[in-house]
């Protein structure tokens, strides 16, 4: 074929078109000794030196499945005979595959031991058999040959998630004749076998009270190894009481569904769950996480009193005494709960009051006949950022004391009286004040005689 290149060249130095046709020729012939056999023996020798591997003969897959010894796992070493030659002028007669390729697909929960495809090839001659090997395996004998039917049966247990694709080179060949090579491809199909996984167990979040429905404010990160839908994942919120404060977005994150509220709630314990969406119902599968969430509080509420609006001291009550304790609650948490107390206009309040404790004291004397109702304005404020306020009127009752003498209205009485005024006529009519009420304030008259003291009623009358 040189010879033949080189006279055509010479013929034509200079035409283009008799180098092209050259260049044609010499590619289809190629062409033909690579794909309808020719002597492999150079071929074979690099093949040899490269994949020096021990045959597989008589095994037995999964202890239960015992091998036929013409399942091989082996390689086409071409005709290493001492001494084998070719001769250049031998022609093989074309022994061909009948497909240009092949390829299978197997399911990667497929068993060891099953029979996973199938090459054919063109019988040289009548009543003979061709012989098949596998020249190309980046399976690692995971695919072994039956050397007679040319049959692959799977040795080992397949993971799409590890390698999805194998690809071998088959070589058939009849005797020391010609010998045809063909690619094999063995695509693992995905199951789903793998369960959606959370980048955690268990997650702990803190969501301010006042956060906005719609706040998302965790990624739950979940995955699944399988491919496709068997990959894809659906993630929901599960609660056995049916609440629906929080969500599951489209892209996996938890959100806020509905108004928090830390005084009914301080935190909420959920269990979320992912699916796969697997076409199949009965064979999809689901994982939970638990999601621990804390509402954080913000100053939402102001002090409440729950002590009494009024309360009534006697007017003798010492200074510095305890008047009452005012209590005022705020259900917000840590600062925000605590609360401070104020009297307002205290310079001339007759009262002060302990800020923290609510004790409220008596500054200054009492008189109830000059004042016996006093209004206190009590203020109860939060500190809390910015902090919040409430106020009360608070009313004093002041009780009478018996602190007050009776006064006569005249210091001194005079009158004349006939002799004759007969017993009993009634002659003056006294009258004395007391400035106390009630029972303090009533005013007995009593008539003194030689040291006696008479009972002379509450009237006044001087018989």
């Amino acid at each position: 074929m040189v010879k033949i290149v080189s006279l055509i060249t010479k013929m034509d130095t200079a035409g283009s078109l008799i180098k092209w046709k050259t260049f044609i020729f010499y590619l289809m012939v190629v062409n033909y000794m690579f794909f309808y056999g020719v002597p492999f023996s150079n071929m074979a020798d690099a093949s040899q030196a490269a994949s020096n591997q021990e045959k597989w003969s008589n095994m037995t897959l999964v202890e239960r499945h015992p091998l036929s010894s013409w399942y091989q796992r082996s390689h086409w070493h071409g005709n290493n005979k001492p001494g084998a030659t070719h001769s250049p002028q031998r022609r093989l007669t074309p022994l061909s595959f009948y497909k240009l390729v092949y390829s299978f697909q197997v399911k990667e929960d497929t068993q060891p031991g099953t029979i996973v495809g199938n090459v054919e090839a063109g019988e040289h001659s009548k009543g003979s058999t061709n012989t098949f090997f596998v020249l190309e395996d980046d399976g690692e004998g995971l695919f072994l040959l039956s050397h007679l039917s040319g049959d692959f049966l799977l040795s080992r247990s397949l993971d799409y998630e590890t390698q999805r694709l194998y690809i071998l080179t088959v070589v058939v060949k009849h005797g020391d004749l010609g010998a045809s090579r063909v690619r094999v491809y063995f695509n693992v199909l995905d199951v789903n076998d793998n369960l959606p996984v959370f980048r955690l167990d268990s997650y702990s979040v803190s969501v301010p009270e006042d956060s906005p429905v719609g706040t998302c404010f965790l990624s739950l990160n979940v995955s699944d190894a399988d491919d496709g839908m068997n990959g894809e994942v659906d993630i929901e919120v599960t609660a056995e009481d049916g609440d629906t404060t929080f969500l599951v977005n489209p892209d996996g994150a938890l959100c806020l569904n509905i108004e928090l509220d830390r005084e009914s709630s301080s935190d909420y314990r959920l269990t979320v769950q992912a699916t796969d969406r697997a076409l199949s119902i009965s064979r999809r599968l689901t994982a939970t996480a638990r999601v621990v969430i804390n509402v954080d509080d913000i100053n939402d509420n102001m002090p409440s009193f729950t002590s009494a609006g009024s309360v009534t001291i006697p007017e003798d009550t010492a200074l510095q005494a305890v008047v009452m304790v005012i209590q005022a609650v705020d259900v917000d948490s840590g600062s925000n709960g605590d609360v401070v107390y104020t009297l307002e206009d205290t310079s001339v309040s007759v009262f002060s009051i302990n800020r923290t404790n609510g004790r409220l004291y008596l500054q200054q004397p009492l008189d109830r006949e000059q004042l016996d109702t006093l209004t206190v304005t009590v203020t109860a404020t939060d500190r809390g950022s910015p902090p919040l306020a409430s106020s009360m009127n608070l009313a004093v009752h002041v009780e009478d004391a018996n602190d007050h003498n009776p006064e006569f209205t005249h210091n001194y009485y005079s009158l004349a009286l006939r002799e004759d005024t007969p017993r009993g006529t009634s002659l003056l009519q006294l009258r004395a004040l007391d400035g106390d009420i009630g029972f303090n304030g009533q005013v007995w008259y009593y008539k003194l005689s030689q040291g006696h003291k008479k009972d002379n009623g509450s009237n006044g009358q001087v018989q």
